[in-house]
């Protein structure tokens, strides 16, 4: 027989146990030595990133699409999902959010441009355009890579300059070409090669981005994904409300018909003297 000491005795017995129970967190699991429930809040981590890991068919999914419901039920955050393998669609639907399906064929459009110029003063139009420069950078980089130097940088935050000071002053929303237009007056040779880059983006088969935004972006809960089935489908169908769209630009052309037929009443009265005041003109002369 063998004498233990309560030292080594006590590392046999789990007197000791790390739980997790945060207060407004979400479940995360059961703890494998208490069997408590783990009830975590990542805001009040340092880091508050997070992954999962597992096996294919061990719940990766289940998981994210149940912490991601916690979230959006119990708090007031904004749930933003990126799916290029198309498995958020559902719960976006089920939550009431906005899916933004990025393809070819889509009929949803986002503006990378979009700035709320209408309530905008100066100094948050310096800000819009710091923050559409940086944008706009990134963009020509990832298209240019390493050609792209500090003539282009130079150029690109020029033009990003001249386009918001002008859309502010219009309070008209740029996008795209507007940026591509002004790439293209410029003289240096460096400002083409830009404008030329940009062209599969503006005029060619990936001008997604060169529409206004149609879609509810200010959603709590956003899906980005790349579902190029469905996006075709979706480019087929028919208009719900062309009907009621063909009525209402026939009527508005109706509408601008009557205004140009007034304004040209107008312009007729103004030039043609009335007969009195003619005659008394005439009978001054003499």
């Amino acid at each position: 027989m063998r004498t233990m000491l309560t030292q080594s005795l006590a590392v046999l017995m789990p007197f000791n146990v790390q739980e997790l129970n945060d207060e407004g967190g979400n479940y995360y699991g059961i703890n494998q030595i208490s069997k408590n429930v783990n009830v975590g809040n990542r805001k009040k981590l340092i880091n508050g990133n997070g992954f999962i890991f597992g096996v294919p068919g061990s719940g990766k999914s289940f998981f994210a699409k149940q912490e991601m419901g916690n979230v959006f039920l119990g708090t007031n955050d904004d749930v933003i999902v990126v799916d290029p393998m198309n498995e958020y669609f559902d719960i976006a639907a089920t939550y009431g959010g906005t899916v933004v399906n990025l393809s070819a064929y889509t009929k949803n459009y986002l503006n990378p441009l979009e700035a709320d110029l209408a309530h905008m003063n100066e100094k948050g139009i310096r800000d819009v355009i710091a923050d559409k420069s940086e944008f706009m950078l990134g963009l020509c980089d990832q298209l240019l890579g390493s050609a792209l130097n500090q003539k282009h940088h130079s150029i690109i935050d020029r033009c990003i300059r001249d386009l918001y000071m002008e859309a502010w002053k219009s309070k008209q929303v740029p996008v795209m070409t507007d940026f591509y237009h002004i790439l293209k007056k410029q003289t240096e040779a460096e400002a083409q090669e830009l404008a030329l880059c940009l062209e599969l983006f503006v005029e060619g088969s990936l001008n997604i981005f060169n529409h206004y935004t149609n879609v509810d972006v200010d959603n709590r809960f956003t899906v980005y994904g790349m579902n190029m089935e469905q996006a075709k489908a979706e480019f087929e169908k028919p208009f719900a409300h062309e009907k009621e769209l063909k009525e209402k630009l026939k009527r508005q052309s109706e509408i601008n018909a009557l205004l140009n037929v007034d304004s040209e009443e107008e312009k007729q009265d103004v030039l043609e003297p009335e007969p009195e005041l003619e005659r008394d003109s005439r009978e001054l002369s003499h």
